[in-house]
């Protein structure tokens, strides 16, 4: 038997954050009978109407078991159609995706994670896995905030995966290439197998020129993946991978695509070899839990300069409720009240900013805390120390004194 898996990120945000939503979901759909997919995986159908539309198609084309959680803001942002049936599905939430204050980014508030499906094949059930990770919004390096966060969702779904003893498949945006460090963590610790990298076939998801990516730097990129592990009892192997919905196509008289990703086409078969299931590697625990307590100390840091800002705003706005009670009662009184009030605004402002801020890097710092512990877990399961793994990255006083900090 074989299995042909298609994922696409459809870019399904309400306009004017992406470019005709609605009339690309109809021409995806139109697709969806010819591309003859066993299962579809979407990303970022973020729009209800969008959403409707696939839906909608998936039915025409026979896909009548269907994975989403309803809404917008919350909802994953992700989809999936079967041909066959799905025997159970649950979601797993990511612990970290970003931070509140990023409205325009989103993250925070789109609820992403981790969509797990068993589907039922004549041969025995088969777990599919699609998830869609956050963004790092810029160049790798010392700025780059959002590594931690990353590293964690790689963290989390390789623990998904070691709790799943049937063959799986993973697919998705997974917003890194092959040459980052996320992609050799989350190798390491799942032992997937990259299909388009097994067939010597690597062809760019992130494809360049016209019409949403014309000005796209680098010319192109592979983020998106489809990965394969094998069951205990039997094994996955790739047979093909294709780009599609990557031509550009016409609405309304004007050039367009189906989404500014590439989808990706796979097959793959079951059994035909002895079933291998790679242990985690020491070195992926080891650079997994660098990643973490990095990201854990810029959370602290962000903590302590957040509450050190509103500290001092607070004081700057009391200084100046004091000059404002001492102004002579020949002024008037618009300019008294203004006076007093505009610093007691302040001072309110301050204080808000800096709850806030610290209520959000509280959460944050639990979501380390779970993460952390995942990955201790993995580490046992390859029977080692994962603090003496660790220690070979970085200094053994720095996830003590995190945690310290934290309480």
């Amino acid at each position: 038997m074989r299995l042909r898996i298609l994922t696409l990120n459809a870019w399904a945000l309400p306009w004017p954050l992406a470019d005709e939503p609605n009339a690309r979901m109809d021409a995806i759909g139109e697709r969806l009978g010819s591309l003859d997919a066993d299962v579809v995986a979407f990303q970022e159908v973020w729009s209800p109407p969008a959403r409707r539309r696939l839906l909608e198609a998936g039915r025409r084309a026979g896909y009548d078991q269907v994975w989403s959680q309803p809404g917008s803001v919350g909802s994953s942002g992700m989809l999936v159609l079967s041909r066959l049936p799905i025997r159970e599905s649950h979601f797993i939430r990511f612990s970290l995706c970003g931070f509140p204050q990023d409205v325009t980014r989103g993250d925070y508030y789109g609820g992403k994670g981790i969509a797990i499906v068993t589907l039922d094949t004549a041969e025995g059930p088969v777990a599919l896995l699609s998830t869609h990770l956050i963004p790092h919004y810029g160049d790798y390096g010392p700025d780059d905030t959002y590594m931690g966060h990353r590293i964690a969702e790689v963290v989390e779904l390789a623990d998904a995966l070691s709790r799943i003893e049937i063959p799986a498949i993973v697919v998705g945006d997974f917003n890194f290439t092959e040459r980052e460090p996320e992609y050799e963590v989350l190798m390491g610790l799942s032992g997937l197998t990259d299909v388009a990298a097994a067939l010597e076939w690597r062809e760019v998801t992130i494809v360049p020129g016209p019409p949403y990516r014309a000005n796209e730097s680098p010319p192109g990129v592979r983020i998106d993946y489809v990965f394969a592990r094998d069951g205990v009892e039997r094994a996955v192997v790739p047979q093909s991978i294709d780009r599609v919905l990557d031509e550009t196509i016409e609405i309304e008289g004007r050039p367009a695509g189906y989404s500014d990703h590439a989808g990706l086409l796979a097959e793959v078969s079951f059994g035909g070899r002895r079933p291998v299931r790679t242990p985690p590697s020491a070195e992926a625990v080891a650079r997994a839990a660098k990643f973490l307590r990095e990201g854990r100390a810029d959370a602290e840091r962000r903590r302590q300069d957040q509450l050190g800002l509103a500290a001092g705003g607070g004081v700057v706005a009391l200084a100046a409720v004091g000059s404002a009670s001492i102004v002579p009662m020949s002024r008037r009184k618009l300019l008294r009240a203004a006076l007093i009030g505009l610093p007691a605004i302040a001072l309110a402002s301050s204080a808000g900013v800096g709850w806030l801020a610290d209520r959000a890097v509280v959460q944050e710092l639990a979501g380390y805390d779970e993460v952390e512990q995942l990955l201790e877990g993995i580490g046992r399961a390859r029977g080692g120390d994962i603090s003496e793994v660790g220690s070979r990255w970085a200094p053994a006083a720095t996830r003590g004194e995190s945690r310290g900090a934290e309480s």
